[in-house]
């Protein structure tokens, strides 16, 4: 029963359960708290990583998995369903026309940039980025065996710190000019 005396189904209860799992889970893998902050595909893809790695994996225990999320599983954006099978599709397996909007098809946009050496669409496309995201990729990375999806993410993670590095050293260039300018 609830606080006003409704009756409670095992159905609902056990969504609830889920959902306090996964919580936790996200909590433990991105070791923040920044998890309730993710969008449910995030949420979906990083579970997914944690717990299957990049195996394709029966459709009912990922629609458990999706369920647990909020979200209805379907054959779009990164996810692939053969049959009784859902695969979870890394950045080398996908196209930048298949790429949405979401956090994780940003970070595999990513991917495919760094991948090619497009250097100016990686930067415009790092604003929007969040201070977590590299932490996100790093414990994608972290729940990936030895795998092609892997290396372009560790690839992309140490980019993204020479990037940042040549974005502070041209800060302080710059700053040396004007200061120069202004005597």
């Amino acid at each position: 029963m609830d606080y006003s005396g409704n009756l409670i189904s095992i159905d609902r209860l056990l969504e609830d359960i889920r959902g306090v799992v996964v919580d936790f889970a996200i909590r433990n893998i991105l070791e923040d708290g920044f998890a309730e902050e993710l969008s449910p595909f995030t949420r979906f893809y990083i579970l997914y990583r944690w717990n299957y790695g990049n195996q394709s994996v029966e459709f009912d225990d990922v629609r458990k998995l999706a369920n647990s999320i909020g979200l209805n599983l379907e054959d779009e954006g990164f996810i692939r369903i053969r049959g009784n099978k859902v695969e979870v599709l890394g950045p080398h397996q996908r196209s930048i026309e298949d790429c949405g909007d979401d956090l994780v098809d940003l970070i595999h946009l990513a991917c495919i940039y760094w991948s090619r050496g497009e250097d100016d669409r990686l930067q415009e496309l790092a604003a929007y980025f969040t201070p977590e995201t590299p932490k996100i990729v790093q414990a994608i990375i972290e729940c990936l065996p030895a795998c092609k999806e892997r290396q372009w993410l560790e690839g992309l993670a140490s980019h993204w710190n020479s990037m940042k590095k040549r974005l502070i050293e041209d800060e302080k260039q710059k700053k040396l000019t004007e200061w120069g300018d202004n005597k």
